[in-house]
């Protein structure tokens, strides 16, 4: 792979997932996952690696992706939210640098493929420690496969469904692509194999135990707050808190939907949808 098709595939790449992170609706589909979670980005900068000669070449091309395709999404996505849905574009500028910098930290990860691409390239040499490597990515994709396929089919089905089937297939398909050796091939297998069986194992386990995520909601028009009831307690619990200006929300035994009814000084009612489950608790305000 050349320099130049390097820093082409990088544009392609950055151009490419900040549209799909921007059309709406791919919003909480595989589609957008490429933008939110490493997965992905393993299979690439492993393609990127294997097809380089030298261990200073991995390195070097790893680090230029990452460093190019990283804000082209961000520029991407700005020039989507200014142009199309007319954001403002300086406070949209200073979230996507501070995501880029600090929140997200991509700009870290991107310092981190020097020394990653460095000891990804050592699967090439196709013996007992690049097996050992190698099941450190091929585990993470099962781990996240199975993660993901256990969440989709229980709550979000069939959101996600594709990207854990590639996490899952690309887990043991990495193993007889870039290993040939036989007892190599073996340990990255088993270490995979276990892996994802844990996975499964504390997901199933897991499954319908919420996870703990106390929060702070105020009414927007400052009301005071008289009243709050929550339809099922054994998904949500809420409480008025002292300065009954705002409602203290947690999840509670189980996982589910629920409504919270909260009424304030003059008689008004709000009503806000609760969504909670393992991987997440989002509160929200009913239209």
């Amino acid at each position: 792979m050349s320099w130049k098709k390097t820093i082409l595939f990088s544009v392609v790449i950055g151009i490419i997932v900040g549209v799909l992170n921007r059309i709406p609706f791919l919003d909480n589909t595989s589609f957008q996952d490429i933008a939110i979670v490493m997965d992905m980005w393993i299979i690439l900068a492993l393609f990127i690696i294997i097809n380089c000669k030298s261990c200073k070449e991995a390195i070097g091309k790893c680090f230029t992706f990452f460093l190019i395709s990283q804000p082209i999404i961000y520029l991407v996505e700005l020039l989507i939210d200014v142009l199309i849905y007319n954001d403002d574009f300086v406070e949209t500028f200073k979230l996507f640098f501070w995501n880029y910098y600090i929140g997200v930290g991509w700009f870290t990860w991107t310092i981190l493929t020097i020394p990653g691409a460095f000891i990804a390239y050592q699967v090439k040499r196709d013996n007992i420690l690049s097996s050992i490597i190698l099941s450190v990515a091929t585990g993470y994709l099962a781990l996240k496969g199975i993660d993901d396929l256990i969440n989709t089919i229980f709550h979000n089905f069939p959101y996600h469904l594709l990207n854990s089937i590639i996490c899952l297939v690309m887990a043991y398909y990495l193993i007889f692509l870039l290993l040939s050796d036989k007892k190599g091939r073996i340990i990255t297998f088993s270490i995979t194999t276990i892996i994802l069986v844990i996975g499964l194992v504390n997901g199933i386990a897991t499954v319908n135990k919420p996870i703990s995520y106390p929060m702070q909601i105020g009414l927007e028009n400052g009301n005071k707050i008289v009243e709050c009831i929550v339809d099922d307690e054994n998904i949500a619990t809420a409480y008025i808190n002292d300065d009954e200006k705002s409602i203290n929300v947690e999840s509670s035994q189980e996982a589910g939907n629920t409504e919270i009814h909260v009424k304030d000084e003059f008689n008004n009612e709000y009503i806000y949808d609760v969504d909670s489950s393992s991987k997440s608790f989002i509160v929200t305000l009913s239209e």
